[in-house]
């Protein structure tokens, strides 16, 4: 990790719940600043606001200026395009998008923190929250304090509000439950985060009564995650995989490993090599090998902290996987390649609706 990216982590993410569930894999006490990014409790509200959202965008009309060479010489056109605008972060100077004049800002105190902390109910936190991308996205969850347990595995339910500036994403808010043994996240329909609902920055967007769906879907959100979650860890818990199934699995959701020498054949069978020591050596994944879980675990766990970004660094990739939606997106693929597998043997397929 670059110094760059390491500065940015420790300034722009604030970590609660550290008594359990530790340090981030980013911290370094030299980057720190004046204060911790750690709290061994929930990260107080306040401290988000004073940390990370201490600054508005600033909007304002899109302009360009442009030299042409003419004949008669150089002419100097300056363009006001009042049908669009900019979003300017005015403490970096940091453009953060340019869009058409009628999207709306979701502003990030207001909507991550005010309007997702009056609906989520007592009991909960902030878990951690952070800015991506120079501020033009950002996210806070709300998890609860005290760990759950179902066949063996601890974990936090949570509530994400994210949103951006950039256009990248629509203001949403998505569940999911924390794995404290790995400090994944996994989905709550299959085993990271499954999207409830999300409001796109256009005109109305942020009026009160358009709301009422938010609050209503994320009135008992948390609750509903811990028990739609242990529902599917028992599910997955107790569907048997054999050694056999496991390397069919691999070969079902990767693809069979290349027969011919060369760079696909080692790529292949490096990647086999590494999520099968994780499926039945490591302690965040060996608990639960030869069950289905164990597979979804593995795959998680290989996907969060062993394949290497192709862009950017490992914490905000994992940070916008699971902002964006991707973790749902990554652990119904792993569980689609299972029923593959025991289809195959012809055995029962999984049902975790």
């Amino acid at each position: 990790m670059s110094r760059e990216s390491s500065l940015w982590l420790n300034n722009n993410t604030l970590i609660g719940q550290t008594d359990k569930r530790g340090e981030a894999w980013h911290y370094r006490a030299a980057d720190q600043g004046d204060e911790s990014n750690h709290y061994p409790g929930f990260v107080p509200v306040e401290d988000v606001k004073r940390r990370l959202f201490y600054w508005k965008p600033v909007e304002t009309a899109l302009r360009a200026r442009a030299e042409l060479l003419t004949p008669d010489g150089v002419t100097i056109l300056d363009i006001v395009d009042n049908d669009r605008k900019v979003l300017i972060r005015p403490d970096t100077e940091t453009v953060l998008g340019v869009f058409k004049s009628s999207y709306v800002v979701h502003d990030y105190e207001e909507t991550l923190i005010n309007l997702t902390q009056e609906v989520v109910g007592n009991g909960v936190g902030i878990g951690s929250a952070g800015l991506l991308r120079g501020g033009a996205c950002a996210w806070v969850q709300f998890e609860f304090e005290s760990t759950k347990e179902i066949a063996g595995v601890a974990y936090r339910p949570f509530v994400t509000a994210a949103t951006s500036l950039d256009g990248r994403l629509a203001t949403q808010w998505l569940n999911g439950a924390q794995v404290v043994v790995c400090d994944n996240t996994l989905d709550a329909a299959t085993a990271g985060a499954t999207l409830k609902i999300k409001k796109r920055h256009t005109k109305g967007s942020v009026h009160a009564e358009s709301w009422l769906d938010i609050r209503e879907a994320l009135a008992l959100s948390i609750e509903d995650t811990a028990e739609s979650f242990e529902r599917r860890v028992e599910i997955l818990t107790n569907t048997n995989i054999s050694d056999g199934e496991w390397s069919k699995f691999l070969d079902a959701h990767y693809g069979e490993v290349p027969k011919d020498e060369g760079r696909g054949r080692t790529a292949a069978t490096n990647r086999n090599n590494k999520l099968t020591a994780l499926y039945y050596n490591d302690p965040r994944v060996s608990p639960w090998k030869g069950t289905a879980y164990g597979v979804v675990q593995a795959v998680n766990t290989f996907t969060h902290h062993v394949i290497t970004p192709k862009a950017g660094n490992r914490a905000d990739t994992n940070a916008w996987r699971v902002i964006s939606g991707e973790v749902a997106e990554m652990d119904t693929a792993t569980v689609n390649s299972i029923n593959t597998v025991l289809k195959s043997a012809k055995r029962k397929a999984l049902i975790l609706a």
